[in-house]
């Protein structure tokens, strides 16, 4: 049985040991992935779809609103490998990312997690109480 993963995470934060744990799960588990879903924000959603792209996971990106900017370096690099773009919304409005997200944890089985559980606001901990709420399961690689 293939599962898909979503990921959620912080955007600016020391990411070394998050990559190195993500890289042993990917390792590990890459022939039991079917698709990995990113949510297209800065830090930890590009270090996961990247990574994607490496192992050659299959890659859905979720983007907020069509006219979304850019959120790093790679956006465009990520999107033309991905093999599945879908527009959460037409264009902006309050609580498209959180909707984003709830619908990413909604189309995945596993979450896979950049959090620091000290941090009790934002959107990685919004995503993260949604998914449990769900019974999904969270995967946090924080440490």
């Amino acid at each position: 049985m293939k599962i898909i993963l979503a990921a959620t995470g912080h955007r600016k934060t020391n990411f070394d040991k998050a990559r190195e744990n993500l890289k042993h799960f990917l390792d590990t588990n890459n022939k039991a992935i079917e698709a990995g879903i990113s949510g297209m924000a800065s830090g930890w959603d590009t270090i996961f779809a990247r990574a994607c792209l490496y192992y050659k996971i299959p890659l859905l990106c979720y983007i907020p609103y069509k006219d979304q900017k850019p959120t790093s370096e790679y956006y465009d690099e990520i999107l033309s490998g991905a093999n599945k773009i879908i527009y959460c919304a037409d264009s902006y409005y309050k609580d498209c990312f959180l909707d984003r997200d709830k619908l990413m944890v909604d189309d995945s089985g596993l979450i896979i997690a950049c959090w620091d559980i000290n941090i009790k606001k934002g959107g990685t901990y919004y995503t993260i109480n949604y998914a449990k709420k769900q019974n999904k399961l969270v995967f946090n690689l924080w440490k």
